[in-house]
């Protein structure tokens, strides 16, 4: 079971007895899905006075515990989504690290040579860099043929 769950197990709980049913009676009673079905009823009518008036207006205590629920879930949401997003990155930069520890650790007759990295695809600096390493070995490549 997910945390989740075991929120709504409890939530449902207290509103069985703050609801005053007796023993068993709330048992098809489901809050998740009342839960949803009166978030998506706010939704929709934010978005109506939304559209009427440009602004949506909280005007009972339910629909500001609506609202706050809403926003409470987008937030949890985006904290998710950011968590998953920064352990994406930081694989990442754990994996490019390893790389450069082992190049650091070749030898020089182990490691590619800058042509071979270049074909490989391996972007390691920016164009206007790349372009102006391209121009200087074209500069020397003419000065050798020169000599």
């Amino acid at each position: 079971m997910s945390s989740i769950d075991d929120f709504f197990r409890f939530i449902r709980a207290q509103f069985v007895i703050l609801a005053g049913f007796e023993q068993g009676a709330g048992e098809g009673f489901h809050l998740r899905q009342k839960i949803k079905a009166i978030v998506a009823d706010r939704q929709a009518a934010i978005a109506a006075h939304k559209m009427q008036s440009g602004v949506a207006i909280a005007t009972t205590d339910l629909d500001q515990a609506v609202d706050i629920w809403i926003e409470v879930v987008e937030r949890r949401k985006e904290e998710r989504d950011s968590a998953r997003a920064t352990s994406t990155q930081a694989e990442e930069e754990r994996i490019k690290a390893e790389e450069v520890r082992e190049s650091m650790v070749k030898s020089l007759s182990e490691k590619r040579t800058f042509e071979e990295v270049e074909d490989a695809g391996i972007d390691f600096m920016s164009d206007s860099k790349r372009e102006q390493r391209r121009k200087t070995g074209a500069a020397r490549a003419r000065g050798k043929e020169k000599e």
